[in-house]
């Protein structure tokens, strides 16, 4: 017996949604291609831009939105007019966005606080089906408000051992 390698070229077919994400399958892009979510991000693909998980990994940011068991995908988006901001709101609504609360969770943008001409992070967790939006200077407060909270609980903890 002779064992070689062989190098062998293969051609597959995909299908591409009009929004450019792509399927093995004619009838799944079809279907794909009927839902809110790729005729909102069709709109969206002017003001929108894909940013690599790689890319947040690198900088160290990924850590900061996903657990590393999800799927996540992270997009820049600057809504030009208030036609865009329409669009993103029902971009967000058809992947399950939630929205900031005022105890918890206030990295979360509301929707109605979209402005345009403003630069927004969009985060979506693709296994958990869930999504959200938000900006530097949420991020920032949210972050600062963390850290002021579990500073000031070490204090505490250090005051009650003395």
């Amino acid at each position: 017996m002779t064992v070689i390698e062989k190098k062998v070229a293969e051609t597959v077919t995909r299908y591409v949604a009009k929004d450019g994400t792509e399927f093995n399958r004619e009838e799944d892009c079809l279907r794909y291609e009927q839902t809110m979510g790729c005729v909102f991000k069709t709109r969206l693909r002017g003001i929108m831009t894909h940013i690599s998980k790689e890319g947040m990994w690198e900088k160290g940011l990924d850590c900061l939105f996903d657990d590393g068991c999800a799927r996540s995908e992270y997009y820049k988006i600057t809504p030009e007019t208030e036609e865009d901001i329409n669009n993103l709101v029902g971009y967000l609504q058809s992947t399950n966005a939630s929205e900031g609360h005022e105890k918890y969770n206030t990295v979360r943008l509301n929707f109605n606080e979209l402005k345009v001409d403003e630069t927004y992070l969009f985060v979506y967790i693709a296994d958990c089906e869930y999504s959200f939006i938000t900006s530097l200077d949420r991020l920032t407060e949210t972050i600062k408000s963390g850290w002021n909270f579990l500073m000031e609980d070490e204090k505490n903890e250090e005051e009650k051992g003395e």
